[in-house]
C-alpha cells in the first residue's frame, strides 16, 4: 500500500520585495516520514518552513 502524503506543494515561489528567494519548488512528503532541507548557508532554506499551507 503506498503511503499516504502529508504535505503538498507544488511550484511555491517566495518573494522578499524585488528578490526571489524560492522559485517553482515543488515536494511531497509522506505520512511517516522524515524528511529536511540541505543546502549552503544564505540558500533560502528558512523560507520554505513557514510557507506550506492549504494554499499551496
Amino acid at each position: 500500500m503506498p503511503a499516504k502524503t502529508m504535505i503538498e506543494c507544488e511550484n511555491l515561489t517566495r518573494r522578499l520585495g524585488h528578490f526571489t528567494a524560492v522559485d517553482h519548488v515543488s515536494f511531497s512528503i509522506a505520512k511517516g516520514s522524515i524528511f529536511g532541507f540541505l543546502g549552503p548557508n544564505g540558500a533560502a532554506k528558512l523560507r520554505l518552513l513557514p510557507a506550506p499551507s492549504p494554499s499551496c
